[in-house]
Formats: structure tokens, sequence, C-alpha cells
């Protein structure tokens, strides 16, 4: 088995409530309404930042929390999450 696909089995499986309630979590442990997308995942290897988003996506669509950009002064945009709800 090549190393990216057996690197890539050893990993988690993906549960998107898993990961979602890993981002509910974050706000209530830095008593937060509003977060940056890029702040929770720092640190966070890449792989893993697509799941965040992904679930991130699902609790937008669930009505848990709302997404929003601002372009920041450099030109780059800023993405942030908004609690709704963490029911």
């Amino acid at each position: 088995m090549p190393g990216l696909l057996r690197e890539s089995s050893s990993r988690e499986p993906f549960e998107v409530e898993v990961y979602a309630s890993r981002i509910l979590t974050y706000f209530s442990d830095t008593n937060k309404n509003v977060i940056s997308f890029g702040e929770f995942c720092e640190g966070k290897e890449h792989w893993e930042t697509c799941r965040y988003f992904f679930a991130s996506l699902h609790l937008a669509a669930t009505d848990k929390v709302t997404i929003a950009t601002i372009r920041k002064d450099d030109g780059t945009d800023l993405l942030l999450l908004t609690l709704l709800t963490k029911d």
C-alpha cells in the first residue's frame, strides 16, 4: 500500500457529528459567540482542516452557526462562524 494511502487509512474515521461537536465545544471553551475558522484550525493538519470545514457547513445547514466572510486590510478574507444555538 502506498504511503499516502496507508497514512490516510490510519486516521480516525470521519464522522461529521464528531467534528461538529468539537467546533461547538470550542465556542463553549472560549466563551465566544463568534470565532475565526482560521484561528480554530490553527495548528491542525490540512486534512483535518478540510474535515472541520465540512463540519462547519453541516452546522450552518442545521442552523447552529452562520458563516460569513470579511475582507481584511491586506486583501485576505477572514471566515467567521457565529454561534446560533448549542442544541
